[in-house]
């Protein structure tokens, strides 16, 4: 789920700096404290668009983005009972075979429950690239609240989005209104562009000075910065299976604002 606007011409762009991701994460935590239903998000800066696109993409939501790391346990275990099992068999051993498979029933029911544990904390992903970060702070906490409305839509059950993520529908038009932002339609991407009212703006002025602080230490984005694959943090370590498309480059948990990353 992307937010695109008409290409315009480049310019300074702020990047992931510590400080500018801890602002970002504490804007998303302040959207949170107005609206409880909004889930803590891996947010961050992705890559920009490619080089002569006729329209930028300013920042993406993905669901189920970043999954917890296994820590190895039963499936390596698991591994080695159907080795032993294979043995039992071609041998003829029925005791040992009996042992084994009583085992590998504990197994599978041990790794059954972890996957069921670790599946409710599988967590989503908030990037915004150059493109998105160029703007005022008004426009960037906007544009929190676009992707803010894709996540509240999907802890909800709710299709907000067609068209691989291009096209936003009414179910997303009335999401985001209710978070506060203005929606126009665009009509190849139904309703899809947004903006803040002033009254929205007022209720986040203190989170809008702190946005406004952190674009003016942040330095520009190197090209050479490798993707972030994984990520630890409070929370504990996950490893990113979310879209390979727009590349994470530097990443914070909102749950907890620490994480370091490692590509």
């Amino acid at each position: 789920m992307s937010l695109v606007r008409p290409a315009a011409p480049a310019r300074a762009t702020p990047a992931a700096a510590d400080g500018l991701l801890d602002a970002l994460a504490g804007s998303w935590q302040a959207v949170a404290s107005h609206h409880q239903e909004l889930p803590a998000v891996i947010i961050g800066i992705g890559r920009g668009s490619r080089r002569g696109a006729q329209r930028r993409t300013l920042g993406h939501f993905a669901q189920a983005a970043w999954s917890p790391v296994a820590d190895g346990g039963a499936p390596e275990e698991l591994r080695a009972s159907s080795a032993a099992l294979e043995q039992a068999i071609a041998v003829g051993d029925l005791d040992t075979l009996r042992r084994l498979l009583a085992r590998s029933a504990e197994l599978v029911i041990a790794e059954a429950r972890a996957l069921s544990r670790d599946a409710g904390r599988i967590v989503g992903e908030v990037l915004l690239t150059p493109e998105g970060l160029a703007g005022s702070p008004v426009e960037i906490l906007a544009l929190v609240l676009h992707e803010a409305a894709h996540s509240v839509a999907n802890a909800r059950g709710v299709r907000d989005t067609s068209r691989q993520g291009r096209y936003h529908n009414a179910r997303f038009r009335a999401i985001a209104e209710e978070l506060g932002l203005e929606v126009i339609r665009d009509p190849p991407f139904g309703w899809s562009s947004t903006a803040m009212p002033i009254a929205t703006a007022a209720r986040y002025c203190e989170t809008l000075m702190l946005l406004e602080a952190a674009l003016a230490g942040a330095p520009p984005v190197r090209s050479d910065q490798q993707p972030i694959r994984a990520v630890a943090c409070e929370c504990g370590p996950r490893a990113r299976t979310g879209p390979r498309g727009s590349a994470a480059l530097a990443v914070l948990c909102t749950a907890c604002r620490r994480g370091s990353g490692a590509s």
